[in-house]
């Protein structure tokens, strides 16, 4: 009695399983009709492996934008793009602006121009330019304070180096109250 109970199952279970495997043959072709017109459609399975564009990194093909004079510092460390906004002050306190006001927001990546970089980190506490051995425009910017401090060093106007400053002192956390010291409990003597 025991065997006809799992023949019964065994066949309800087939059954099923031939139902489900049938019922998703005809969800991906459309039904079974499809098959007897010969109009299968298979899933593309080549794109389920492939990389998406966005995990990829970027190649050679991309194509580099080519440096001009607006993308280089000029001899007293500014950029011809940056000169119509530090001649508007931008409000701070007796017609100064802030160091900090017209910055572009967003990081600083190898293989910026020089002026993408001041843009970013705003106007440089030392700079030096000058050429290498083998005759490049060389530019080490040097950033004491700001947002971003560090050394950024350029090759032929494109940077090609960073060193991490010292990151600015986080703001003093505010000192918790001391805890009143708690008396023990006295408990009364035997007398």
């Amino acid at each position: 009695m025991h065997g006809n109970y799992r023949s019964a199952y065994g066949g309800v279970f087939f059954a099923l399983a031939s139902t489900l495997a049938l019922a998703g043959c005809g969800a991906l072709s459309g039904g079974l009709s499809d098959v007897a017109a010969g109009d299968v459609k298979v899933p593309n399975t080549t794109s389920w492996f492939s990389r998406p564009s966005w995990a990829s990194v970027s190649t050679a093909t991309t194509a580099r934008r080519e440096i001009t004079s607006n993308d280089l510092l000029a001899a007293d460390g500014s950029c011809a793009g940056a000169a119509v906004a530090a001649s508007e002050p931008a409000g701070g306190e007796g017609g100064i602006a802030p160091a900090t006001a017209s910055l572009v927001p967003g990081g600083i990546a190898v293989d910026m121009t020089e002026c993408e970089v001041v843009q970013r980190a705003g106007q440089p506490d030392d700079f030096q330019i000058g050429n290498n051995e083998r005759g490049e425009r060389s530019v080490v910017l040097t950033y004491a304070r700001g947002p971003k401090p560090g050394i950024y060093r350029f090759v032929a106007g494109r940077l090609a180096a960073m060193e991490r400053g010292a990151e600015p002192p986080q703001a003093a956390k505010p000192a918790k109250p001391a805890k009143k010291p708690t008396t023990p409990a006295r408990t009364p003597r035997p007398t």
